[in-house]
């Protein structure tokens, strides 16, 4: 029968960890020409809502895999594209938790196979012919999903989108500045701007160049400390 994944002998836990394309997070990514503003707008509402005819989607996919995706779509699709690199991602458990499933893939007529209350997972496939499989997608069925701002990661094509949706400028404060020059013990004091985080964030720029691993994304995130205070 095997133990729990959570318990103490079970090794699924060390399997999981071992797996670079096993993603810990669950990223939805918005679209178009209006993709910052899309997630501008997701920010300040601190919320997602579903479409018009399709539950809130995300992908599986792990970061590191997505920067060659974004640059076919940005290629072919630059003026409208399907997927931009521009989004939000949530721990895989929280998501679940607020009734997040993975897609269930099959061909056309196999939807109606499926109970009425489980077709919203559904996501056509025929090989060759129809194939979103490369989206490892998740759906969340709910109306609207709200989050607090230390509850997700955002994501951005570059460092400045990413200060600008993630830090702003706090107040001045002093610095005391102690040091030695040319004998003399000098000691000087500098008003500087801190800036507050209000979202952890990253980068595909950081991606790109350093951040490979499932262990790398997370020590970077893990220095990100969030404040709550209100901007």
């Amino acid at each position: 029968m095997g133990y729990p994944i959570n318990s103490k002998y079970s090794i699924y836990p060390d399997i999981i960890a071992s797996r670079e394309d096993i993603s810990e997070y669950l990223f939805h990514f918005t679209k178009g020409q209006d993709a910052i503003h899309t997630l501008r707008t997701i920010l300040s509402q601190q919320c997602l809502k579903k479409g018009d005819k399709c539950p809130i989607c995300f992908t599986e996919a792990p970061l590191f895999f997505l920067p060659k995706m974004f640059e076919l779509i940005m290629k072919h699709y630059p003026n409208r594209p399907m997927y931009a690199p521009y989004g939000i991602g949530f721990k895989k458990d929280y998501l679940f938790e607020r009734g997040g499933r993975p897609a269930i893939y099959g061909k056309k007529e196999e939807e109606d196979l499926l109970p009425d209350d489980l077709k919203w997972r559904f996501v056509e496939y025929n090989p060759n012919y129809k194939d979103y499989t490369w989206l490892r997608e998740w759906r969340v069925n709910v109306p609207e999903l709200h989050f607090n701002n230390d509850d997700c990661v955002i994501i951005t094509m570059d460092e400045k989108k990413l200060f600008e949706l993630t830090q702003y400028e706090g107040e001045l404060d002093e610095i005391i500045i102690d040091y030695v020059k040319d004998g003399q013990y000098i000691t000087e004091s500098h008003q500087v701007q801190i800036p507050i985080r209000h979202y952890k964030g990253v980068s595909f720029e950081d991606i790109n160049e350093w951040c490979q691993t499932k262990h790398d994304l997370n020590e970077l995130l893990s220095w990100q400390n969030v404040s709550n205070d209100d901007k």
